[in-house]
């Protein structure tokens, strides 16, 4: 548990037994990076909840000895069928964009400023190997034989665009693709900016992160191994192995007397439609408050996020 923690966290100090996850600067999206790292090792029924109870790694590791065998078999490159079908969260997505086709709300814009030396089409070379090395990123989607299903292409090509202004807010075409697209703006000779925009169908708050360091070793030329599982594989395993009737049955229960729309007590009326602007407002707590905010949160099983 501890070298699983130091790894996740990426510390360059020895984790200890009574280290606490969250004190080391874990989050929700690292805390299910080491669940799913102790269930691959342990092969134990190791669920999410149980890292936000037992936090310090003496804890966690009693809670994982003590835990059941995982009857959910490991996640492999799977038997491709003729039509593939789409993940959990990829239905969710799919929903959303057929809902409302010609929003950008689900966009994932990122961009990186470059200082020094810039080779353009080198950078776009390592743009394009990226993409042939992820099913996910040249993936379409259509309705075939009434499901929604997953279209791998073989190639798919994105060309870096140049102009003052990158075009982020502009839709994606879930049918037709390409769902990634860069374009590049020159502030000097030695001073660029890169925005590179994918659809949140086919990545996320994990994968760009992967993205972005795969993209910058094939830029410096260095050779990346052959992947053991592609994103399609997981979602074949996740439809054959993981069933939501349960939740969607507690879910069901417990929202049946749940109002058509929740009308809060705001300043601000609720728009006839939803406009997806938003804001930012930073502010500061002190650390009293921040030690009392992750108190609380450790003790409703939840993130200090969700708190």
């Amino acid at each position: 548990v501890a070298s699983v923690f130091g790894e996740v966290l990426k510390l360059k100090r020895a984790v200890g037994a009574h280290d606490n996850f969250f004190d080391l600067g874990g989050h929700s999206l690292l805390a299910t990076q080491v669940i799913s790292r102790l269930r691959a090792v342990m092969g134990r029924a190791i669920e999410l909840k149980v890292l936000f109870a037992s936090p310090r790694v003496s804890e966690l590791a009693r809670s994982v000895e003590t835990a059941d065998k995982d009857s959910v078999p490991p996640l492999v490159r799977q038997e491709r069928p003729k039509h593939l079908p789409l993940s959990y969260a990829q239905q969710r997505m799919w929903f959303l964009h057929a809902f409302e086709p010609n929003s950008s709300a689900y966009n994932l814009p990122e961009a990186v400023r470059i200082k020094g030396a810039f080779d353009a089409a080198k950078f776009e070379r390592a743009l394009n190997g990226v993409i042939a090395r992820h099913e996910a990123l040249r993936t379409t989607f259509a309705v075939v034989d009434a499901e929604a299903a997953q279209i791998v292409h073989e190639q798919m090509q994105v060309h870096m665009t140049q102009s003052s202004d990158p075009y982020v807010l502009t839709p994606f075409d879930l049918h037709s693709g390409p769902l990634v697209r860069c374009h590049l703006r020159r502030i000097s000779e030695r001073e660029h900016e890169v925005f590179v925009d994918m659809h949140h169908i086919c990545s996320d708050g994990w994968s760009t992160g992967i993205f972005w360091h795969e993209l910058a070793a094939l830029y410096r030329g260095e050779t990346l191994g052959e992947l053991a599982i592609q994103y399609a594989d997981y979602a074949l395993w996740q439809q054959r192995h993981i069933q939501l009737q349960k939740q969607l049955e507690y879910w069901v229960e417990q929202l049946k007397d749940a109002p058509p729309v929740l009308e809060l007590p705001t300043d601000r009326a609720r728009p006839a439609m939803m406009s997806h602007r938003g804001a930012f407002y930073e502010f500061s707590i002190d650390a009293e408050l921040g030690r009392k905010l992750k108190q609380l949160s450790q003790s409703a099983g939840t993130t200090l996020y969700m708190t």
